[in-house]
C-alpha cells in the first residue's frame, strides 16, 4: 500500500486520468503529475484558464474539462448558492493548453458537477451527470433543493442536450453530486448523495437522456462526497464512500472512508475495507482508477478536525494492491 500527500493545504478535489501508454495523469491542485506504477515520472505546473471541476479522457485522446462560469448569474449570487452555469473545455496536449469555453447549459442558472463525473459510454456518447437548483427553490436554503439529471453529447462534445431532472422521492430530501456508470446490459445507473441516510440511485434506459424515479441503495452514508466506478479489468464496480449514518450535524460525519465492491452490476455491495478511519479527521471527494494490479484513489484529508475547512484540506493519494 502507498499513501502520499500530494498537495499542501487549500485543495479539495483531484482527478486521475488514464493515458494511452498505461500511465496516469493526476491533477492535484496546481500540480499535474504523471504516475507510472507508484513512481512519479513527471510533474508540471497546472494552471488552466479556468478552475476545472472535472477532467476526463475522451476516446479520441483529448481531455475534456468542465468549469463553473465566473461571475455567477446574479440571481444565484443573491440566493447565496455555490453553483453556477457550466462550460466545457478541450485539451489535445494533456492540459498544457485548453480550447474553450463552450457553453454546456442551454440557460444560465445554478448547476453542480464534481470531480470524476464525466463519463463516455460504449456508444461514444459523452455523459455528464449534474445537479440543478430550479429558480423556484432559490432562497429556501443553501444547496438543499438539488435535482438530478445529465448533459449529453453524441458528436464528441460539439453540441449538448439536457435530460429530464428528477427530484428526491422522499419529501424534504434532495439529490446532489450525481455520478453515473454504464451497466453490463447497456443501461446507465446514476448514484447520488442525499439526506436520507443512504446513497441513492436511478436508472436510465436510453443512455442518460431520461431518468426514472430514484430509490435507495444498501450503502448507508451521510450527505457526503463519494464516488462509484466500473473496473475495466474485472467488470466489477467499486464505491468509495463515507460508511456511517448521519450525525446530528448536517453532512457529517465524514469518516470512515471505505471501499466496497459489487460483482453483479451494482445490485449487491460487499464491504472490503476502510481506506481511512481516523475519527479526528475528515475525508471526501474521492476519485478512483484502476491498473491491472492496483486500485488508485485521490481524496481530500483534513487532519485538523472533523469540520470541513478547504484551507486546511490536502489531497492524498492511496494505492492499494488488488490482493
Amino acid at each position: 500500500m502507498l499513501r502520499k500527500m500530494m498537495t499542501k493545504g487549500g485543495h479539495t478535489c483531484g482527478e486521475i486520468v488514464r493515458s494511452a501508454d498505461g500511465s496516469f495523469l493526476l491533477f492535484c491542485g496546481d500540480r499535474r503529475v504523471t504516475l507510472r506504477g507508484e513512481e512519479e515520472v513527471c510533474e508540471k505546473k497546472f494552471a488552466p484558464p479556468a478552475p476545472m471541476a472535472a477532467i476526463s479522457r475522451l476516446a479520441d485522446g483529448r481531455l475534456i474539462g468542465l468549469s463553473y462560469d465566473d461571475p455567477k448569474p446574479s440571481e444565484v449570487v443573491q440566493a447565496g448558492l455555490n453553483g453556477s452555469t457550466l462550460s466545457i473545455w478541450f485539451s489535445g496536449d494533456d492540459g498544457d493548453s485548453w480550447e474553450g469555453p463552450h457553453a454546456l447549459c442551454a440557460s444560465s442558472g445554478c448547476y453542480y458537477v464534481h470531480n470524476g463525473r464525466i463519463l463516455q459510454l460504449s456508444s461514444g456518447r459523452i455523459l455528464i451527470p449534474a445537479n440543478w437548483v430550479p429558480p423556484e427553490a432559490y432562497g429556501k436554503d443553501i444547496e438543499t433543493s438539488d435535482r438530478s439529471g445529465a448533459f449529453y453529447s453524441d458528436d464528441n462534445g460539439a453540441t449538448w442536450k439536457e435530460s429530464n431532472w428528477i427530484s428526491a422521492s422522499t419529501p424534504g430530501d434532495h439529490l446532489a453530486e450525481s455520478i453515473a456508470v454504464e451497466l453490463p446490459d447497456g443501461r446507465v445507473k446514476c448514484f447520488m448523495r442525499s439526506t436520507s441516510g443512504y446513497m441513492r440511485q436511478a436508472i436510465s434506459n436510453d443512455g442518460g437522456a431520461t431518468w426514472e424515479a430514484e430509490y435507495a441503495t444498501s450503502l448507508r452514508m451521510p450527505c457526503s462526497p463519494f464516488t462509484v466506478k466500473r473496473d475495466p479489468y474485472t467488470g466489477n464496480y467499486y464505491a468509495v464512500w463515507i460508511n456511517s449514518f448521519p450525525a446530528p450535524v448536517y453532512q457529517y460525519p465524514r469518516c470512515p472512508l471505505s471501499l466496497a465492491v459489487s460483482r453483479d452490476g451494482t445490485e449487491i455491495w460487499e464491504f472490503l475495507q476502510d481506506v481511512e478511519s481516523d475519527p479526528a479527521c475528515n475525508y471526501g471527494y474521492p476519485v478512483v482508477e484502476f491498473s491491472g494490479e492496483q486500485i488508485m484513489m485521490l481524496y481530500y484529508v483534513n487532519p485538523h478536525g472533523r469540520g470541513f475547512d478547504s484551507e486546511r484540506n490536502r489531497i492524498k493519494l492511496t494505492i492499494l494492491d488488488r490482493t
